[in-house]
């Protein structure tokens, strides 16, 4: 809390306004010139501590740092529905978790009337999520058992984060969107299982820098998205199968040394 410097300097010139240039009295002469020295040291004190909470908050203000120590955050949740499966209700029984922690986090942002700068960078950072969720029933209490599995996880040196917005009045805006990592090590699985759809996404890999680009544009309501992808140094396999709706899909990477992607949406 900042120190009303103000008014400790108030307090002083109001006590020195106590002082009394003179004094006729004979046997009381020690008596106000005590009083005298007292004012003085009382306002000296007071002009005294305003003096230092300004150099010390000075002081602090021109050594405070943007990087703070790292944090533990978890979250989970989880919805219960077993009850109303039994009774074949079309619901899902749904649990998900995340966990993430960094030794040290730096944040800057800055704002303007037509921006908006934002960046977070954080040291040593550690990241896992998941979530699980199953189906029996659908909505005719036909039994049509579905499953979903995500798991995601990743361990960096440094990730950077950034989000830089500039406005141009009400029919147009840009936005731009960082991110990277540096010595990363990831996998990713995801699966899909029902009477309609199966599908399964494998992903592990380790790179010296990872990162990913994305620049929105919007104009007159329409909203376009390019977002490129690329790592070096890396070593990476994913596999991807997918059969839905009397279609199937089937892929693969590996990569080695560098790679590069990118997409492009449309939104109107």
């Amino acid at each position: 809390m900042r120190t009303d410097t103000d008014a400790l300097r108030g307090f002083a010139a109001r006590i020195r306004a106590l002082r009394q240039g003179s004094f006729s009295g004979n046997t009381a002469l020690d008596t106000h010139l005590a009083v005298q020295a007292s004012l003085d040291r009382l306002a000296l004190w007071f002009e005294d501590t305003a003096s230092r909470a300004d150099w010390t908050e000075s002081t602090l203000a021109a050594i405070s740092s943007p990087w703070k120590p790292g944090r533990l955050h978890t979250s989970h949740s989880e919805v219960w529905n077993l009850g109303q499966q039994l009774k074949q209700r079309p619901v899902k029984t749904t649990l998900t978790g995340s966990v993430s922690t960094a030794v040290a986090q730096g944040h800057w942002l800055q704002t303007g009337q037509h921006h908006q700068l934002d960046t977070q960078v954080d040291l040593v950072k550690f990241k896992a999520s998941g979530k699980a969720a199953i189906q029996l029933w659908d909505k005719q209490k036909k039994k049509v058992p579905s499953a979903e599995l995500q798991a995601e996880a990743s361990l960096s040196a440094a990730s950077f984060a950034g989000n830089y917005k500039v406005f141009a009045g009400r029919s147009a805006s840009a936005a731009l969107n960082l991110k990277g990592e540096a010595g990363a090590l990831y996998a990713k699985a995801e699966a899909v299982l029902s009477a309609q759809e199966q599908s399964l996404d494998l992903a592990v890999g380790a790179a010296a820098f990872r990162g990913e680009c994305s620049l929105a544009f919007s104009l007159f309501g329409a909203t376009i998205t390019l977002t490129g992808e690329g790592s070096i140094g890396s070593c990476e396999a994913s596999m991807s199968y997918r059969h839905k709706n009397r279609e199937w899909e089937f892929g693969s990477k590996l990569g080695f040394i560098a790679g590069t992607g990118f997409r492009l949406k449309v939104s109107y």
